[in-house]
């Protein structure tokens, strides 16, 4: 198994304030990166009041997230 970040992003958030918009962060451990996207989705369609299709998945990625910087605008 690896390890993946994935990174949610609502499609009526405004993502040029960063981070601060993300619907969630998580950590899954996963066969490679469809099967964590997918374990993703899994997840948000078994909470009653949340619809997958709500969500746009904006990154999946390996390793640990250490930080997060946010941009001077």
């Amino acid at each position: 198994m690896r390890k993946f970040t994935v990174i949610g992003l609502h499609p009526d958030a405004d993502w040029s304030h960063g981070m601060r918009e993300a619907s969630f962060v998580e950590w899954i451990e996963a066969e490679d990166s469809a099967a964590a996207g997918h374990r993703v989705q899994e997840a948000l369609s078994s909470k009653q009041d949340a619809d997958p299709d709500d969500y746009l998945v904006i990154a999946v990625f390996e390793g640990e997230l250490h930080d997060i910087y946010e941009l001077e605008s």
